[in-house]
Formats: C-alpha cells, sequence, structure tokens
C-alpha cells in the first residue's frame, strides 16, 4: 500500500497528524481509508471496496485492542 502523497510531504503530514490528534482520529485508519479512495477513484464501479472498507476497520479494531 503507498501512501497518498498528502501523508509523505513532511509539512502536510504533519498538519495531518495534529487534525487526527485535535479530533481523536486514528491516523492510520484515515491512510488506509485515503488509500483505498485512491485505488478506486476513476473507476467506473467500485468492486471491491466495501470488503477494503472493512478490513480497514478489523485492522483499526485489532490495534485498539492491542492498545488496551
Amino acid at each position: 500500500m503507498k501512501a497518498p502523497p498528502c501523508f509523505t510531504d513532511p509539512e502536510t503530514a504533519s498538519l495531518i497528524r495534529e487534525v487526527c490528534s485535535k479530533h481523536r482520529v486514528d491516523r492510520q485508519l484515515l491512510l488506509d481509508f485515503c488509500d483505498i479512495a485512491m485505488d478506486h477513484s476513476g473507476k467506473g464501479r467500485a468492486v471491491g471496496v466495501d470488503e477494503e472498507i472493512g478490513q480497514a476497520l478489523t485492522r483499526y479494531l485489532d490495534r485498539t485492542k492491542e492498545d488496551a
């Protein structure tokens, strides 16, 4: 999975970290969702997008269980 450009640019990545922290949004989950959106952009039908979102949410839930 390749990170969207906004996650690799140091200045933008810093802003994303700040906003995620302020609003208690998991940065990795946001990255996963952005990656899914990029992968499916321009496609006529987003076949498989529901499954990919479900997998991203499962990974997030697994991470939060480990942190608890």
